[in-house]
């Protein structure tokens, strides 16, 4: 890498494939989206899918491209779904006429689900919608697990039949809960830690704490001990208790989180247990297949900005080795404009 950081910053990221289709449908051609499309639908990777249509829809959405194309083609999933992504696109980002709007992507929803049922993203996508209802509408989530009902929750499961651990799923139910939309820090720490717990170890939920503490205010003035983060260590640390005879490995892991324990309860900063166990599963030095395909730019970002944070800036400079030279604005642009933040950190970690 250059020692002047560039940066890539193509929603696509590393996904070339979706590059060039992004760059069709801007044309106003459905071909290479077409194709993208197609391959996801056929090897099943709902991850890609969503990913893929979610920003298609972002350059499809000022122009008639996408519903030209289910117009042309009305049993098509693909087109659809590209058409029902544009349809909730525009209802969440209109200032006025945002009921019709929302009216016409639920529809839209409708249609892409009956065209292919095994799909789970056109739930994802009503998930997406259903903070268009507010807090006194029944858009917040009810607490985790979510029984009795709650819409929110149904939606989730509906994914979830399909496609356990989606990822998308997982981040629009969590957003639905941050206090911005209506919910509570409470809400959003305990639906975050249910659906890590719920998803497959070191999968990509488990980054979902992660997102949760970048919602919350810590403010100034003295750093009391968290009790969430405490009690997610004693988790990890249960977790290597259980797993029998100590290797040395575990051993290091285990004296590596009381010594976090230790900062915790002495108040001072310490890295976010999630990030350490995740950077040492997906980049640590005895690991072996690294972070899941599934993970985005913006994903390994919040791990990469939740270990400079707590000055673990080695590990974090290995997430940055993996995503250079692409960057995504989030979660940078939570603490200023995004490119200046980006690289400061960047320089922070590779300095070490």
């Amino acid at each position: 890498m250059s020692s002047s950081p560039a940066f890539d910053w193509d929603p696509a990221g590393p996904d070339r494939v979706l590059a060039v289709a992004r760059g069709d449908v801007a044309a106003l051609r459905v071909g290479a989206a077409r194709e993208a499309l197609a391959d996801t639908r056929t090897a099943g990777n709902h991850d890609a899918r969503a990913f893929r249509t979610l920003v298609l829809a972002a350059t499809a959405a000022g122009s008639n491209v996408a519903e030209n194309w289910a117009k042309q083609e009305p049993e098509n999933p693909d087109a659809l779904l590209l058409y029902a992504r544009v349809a909730a696109h525009r209802a969440l980002t209109a200032r006025r006429d945002r009921e019709a709007l929302e009216a016409i992507a639920a529809k839209a929803c409708t249609a892409a689900h009956r065209a292919w049922p095994a799909d789970p993203t056109p739930f994802v996508i009503e998930l997406t919608l259903h903070r268009l209802r507010g807090a006194g509408q029944g858009g917040v989530p009810a607490r985790p697990p979510g029984t009795g009902g709650d819409p929110a929750w149904a939606l989730w499961r509906e994914v979830e039949a399909r496609h356990p651990g989606n990822r998308e799923a997982g981040q629009r139910l969590l957003a639905l809960c941050y206090p911005r939309h209506g919910g509570s820090a409470e809400l959003t720490s305990d639906t975050a830690a249910y659906l890590a717990s719920v998803g497959p170890p070191y999968g990509i939920n488990q980054l979902l704490p992660l997102f949760a503490d970048l919602e919350q205010d810590h403010g100034s003035g003295p750093v009391e001990p968290d009790p969430q983060r405490v009690a997610k260590i004693h988790q990890l640390l249960g977790h290597l208790t259980a797993r029998g005879p100590v290797e040395p490995q575990a051993e290091q892991r285990r004296r590596t989180l009381l010594e976090m324990l230790d900062l915790e309860l002495r108040g001072e900063k310490a890295v976010d247990p999630v990030a350490e166990e995740l950077s040492r599963a997906w980049f640590g030095p005895n690991a072996t297949d690294g972070p899941p395909a599934s993970a985005t730019v913006s994903d390994l970002s919040v791990l990469a900005e939740a270990l400079h944070r707590g000055g673990r800036f080695g590990p974090a400079w290995r997430v940055f080795q993996h995503v250079h030279p692409y960057a995504s604005p989030f979660p940078w642009s939570r603490h200023g404009p995004p490119e200046k933040v980006l690289s400061r950190v960047y320089r922070d970690c590779r300095r070490g």
